[in-house]
């Protein structure tokens, strides 16, 4: 079953009406159609576009309608786009357009030619007024008016786009510090260590020292080993250092030596 109803009478040849009586549209251009579809306007699904029109007519509906590109067969949506009772739809008017074609029972896929009707009933056998085509595609690649940007602490990139609000996540920006928790951590660790084993490693190397004079100290108070007879009164211990000089004889003792009389 086709996702739109068939008009039996909708064949392009001699359907579309565009009479300057019943006026005109402004935006999408009034009706210039042609086969090279690729040049056609392109409209994307959730865009906004303001529709502008001029009528003469009082009461009307604006309907939107697919093209069959491969007949010349086209289809009508379930619902109109928009619609105006009384006497005051005379001359120019305007709507904002959500491009939503799934709201009026069409798939992109089958067909992504469309255009829209300006008449007094809801069938385009009516006396009316149709647009240009327009191509609706799925994806936009231009901005909506309503899109806003918001920013999250996240890892990854993300948007979305349409009629709601686009939001993109940024990576998360570094501390004010400077330096991670992991650098922190590490220089903890290493401050813990280094500094009791600097204190160890220099109470080693003062011992050592202390040790070293010592022994200096030590080997400087042994006397030598030999005795020497000139020193014979000097005890041994005394011949290095602090030495008693020997005794000379009295001259009275001598004198007793040399007298050899009765």
């Amino acid at each position: 079953m086709k996702p739109f109803i068939l008009s039996a009478f909708s064949f392009i040849a001699g359907c579309y009406c565009n009479a300057n009586d019943q006026g005109m549209f402004l935006n999408p251009a009034d009706g210039v159609r042609n086969a090279a579809w690729s040049t056609n306007p392109i409209w994307a699904v959730g865009e906004k576009h303001t529709l502008k029109w001029n009528t003469t007519q009082t009461t009307y509906n604006i309907s939107l309608w697919q093209q069959n590109t491969g007949t010349n067969i086209a289809g009508q949506g379930v619902s109109p786009v928009f619609s105006w009772s009384g006497g005051n739809g005379i001359g120019p008017g305007t709507y904002d357009w959500i491009v939503q074609p799934a709201a009026y029972g069409f798939d992109i896929h089958f067909s992504p030619v469309f255009f829209l009707y300006i008449g007094p009933g809801f069938s385009i056998t009516d006396a009316g007024v149709t647009s240009r085509y327009f191509n609706i595609s799925a994806s936009s690649t231009a901005t909506t008016p309503s899109a806003s940007v918001k920013s999250t602490p996240a890892s990854t990139t993300t948007s979305t786009s349409g009629a709601g609000n686009a939001t993109t996540k940024f990576p998360n920006q570094s501390t004010a510090s400077g330096i991670s928790t992991a650098i922190k951590l590490g220089l903890g660790v290493g401050l813990g260590i280094g500094i009791p084993l600097l204190l160890i490693l220099g109470v080693v190397a003062g011992m050592s020292l202390v040790q070293r004079r010592r022994n200096e100290t030590q080997e400087l108070d042994v006397a030598p080993s030999y005795y020497d007879p000139h020193y014979r009164d000097v005890k041994p211990s005394q011949q290095f250092g602090q030495q008693e000089l020997p005794t000379e004889p009295s001259p009275t003792h001598h004198r007793a030596e040399l007298y050899g009389g009765p």
